[in-house]
């Protein structure tokens, strides 16, 4: 192979480099396998996490019309909470080395 890497390295030379030589096995269909399982894994933890957000974007949408729907003290109430929280993280942020 000559494709270029970063750094002008070829492809064989990085390979001899970490000591592995490029063999016919390599393509072998158990390697694709578990490539395939791996693909397959990535896929199912996105959809997850895609699930749970999604879940409590609702409910925090949810939240707000709820808010809302109580009336002015509790729209005073939601909006001490998060300057008090927006407040904490902003003083946090000066304290990182």
């Amino acid at each position: 192979m000559t494709k270029k890497k970063k750094g002008g390295k070829t492809h064989d030379a990085l390979l001899n480099q970490n000591g592995f030589e490029h063999t016919d096995h390599d393509n072998d269909l158990s390697n694709h396998n578990g490539v395939e399982q791996k693909i397959n894994d990535d896929n199912i933890k996105k959809w997850k996490n895609m699930s749970v957000r999604a879940f409590w974007t609702f409910i925090m949408i949810g939240g707000f019309f709820i808010c809302l729907a109580l009336g002015h003290s509790m729209v005073v109430i939601l909006v001490v909470i998060i300057q008090t929280l927006v407040f904490k993280e902003v003083i946090a942020l000066t304290h990182v080395p």
